[in-house]
């Protein structure tokens, strides 16, 4: 899950600098970012049909510093900038579409092949 984080995140700023001038992420965006996907994964038990509490509660901490970091008095020292409110409807749609398709995907899975 690690590695395909992290490619995403290079991809993702690779493709986005090709079309703006800046770019979208700075080296140690990239480092916050993947500390706290890191973090949040440690609490991980196994492949189940619902995540377990300390899975939750990790999530949701690890969602709330996200969150945080750019608005809070460290962003400066990581050089983040706060995020628009409006953006924040947007995220919370995506996370559903995201929630929604990858409990359809789980579903299929188990299906077609069952929980091997």
């Amino acid at each position: 899950m690690t590695a395909s984080s992290n490619f995403g995140n290079v991809f993702s700023v690779l493709v986005a600098s090709a079309f703006i001038p800046f770019l979208p992420m700075l080296p140690m965006h990239l480092l916050v970012q993947n500390l706290l996907y890191d973090i949040s994964q440690i609490a991980i038990p196994f492949i189940q049909s619902r995540a377990a509490a300390p899975l939750m509660v990790m999530t949701g901490v690890i969602m709330v510093l996200g969150i945080f970091l750019p608005m809070g008095p460290l962003a400066h020292y990581f050089k983040l900038q706060a995020l628009p409110l409006g953006y924040f409807p947007i995220l919370v749609a995506i996370l559903l579409g995201y929630m929604t398709l990858t409990q359809w995907m789980k579903g299929y899975y188990s299906r077609r092949f069952g929980w091997q």
